[in-house]
C-alpha cells in the first residue's frame, strides 16, 4: 500500500523521493476527445465518458489512455444493463471497473501510487468546484 505523499515544502522530505504530478482541482478543460468506433455505449456510458474527462485526473492522461476509458465507460453501461436483470452478478463487474479506476488514477489509493496530487487553481480558489458539488448534492436529495 503506498504510503502519503511527501510534502516538497518539508525539510525532513528526502531529495531522492519520486516527483508528484499536479493536477488541478477544476479538472481537465481540454476538448473531450471521439469515443472509439469500437465503443457501444448507452446513456450511463456516456456520462461516465464525460465525466471522467472533466476531472482533474484527466489532465495528466495522454492519446494512449483513451481506450481504457472507453473500456471503462463500457463496462459502465454494462454495470447498468446487468443491474436491472440479475443485480446478484454484478461483483465480476465490480472488480472490473475497480481495477481500471484504479488505472486511470480515479480513487485515492490510485492518486497515491501514480504520485498525483490534485492541488486548488493558481489564484488559490477552486473556482466553482464547491458550487458544483452543493448543486450535485441538490440533485441527489
Amino acid at each position: 500500500m503506498p504510503g502519503m505523499i511527501s510534502d516538497p515544502n518539508s525539510r525532513k522530505t528526502q531529495s531522492g523521493t519520486v516527483p508528484t504530478t499536479d493536477l488541478p482541482a477544476d479538472g481537465y478543460t481540454g476538448p473531450i476527445p471521439d469515443l472509439p468506433d469500437w465503443v457501444e455505449l448507452d446513456e450511463a456510458g456516456f456520462a461516465f465518458w464525460e465525466w471522467a474527462w472533466r476531472t482533474p485526473q484527466a489532465a495528466a492522461w495522454d492519446s494512449g489512455t483513451i481506450p481504457t476509458v472507453a473500456r471503462r465507460a463500457a463496462l459502465e453501461s454494462a454495470f447498468y444493463r446487468l443491474s436491472q436483470k440479475a443485480p446478484d452478478k454484478v461483483a465480476a463487474l465490480t472488480a472490473k471497473m475497480t481495477e481500471l479506476d484504479n488505472k486511470l488514477g480515479l480513487s485515492p489509493y490510485a492518486l497515491a501510487a501514480l504520485h498525483w496530487r490534485i492541488i486548488p487553481s493558481v489564484d488559490g480558489s477552486t473556482t466553482d468546484l464547491e458550487a458544483k458539488r452543493a448543486a450535485r448534492r441538490e440533485r441527489l436529495a
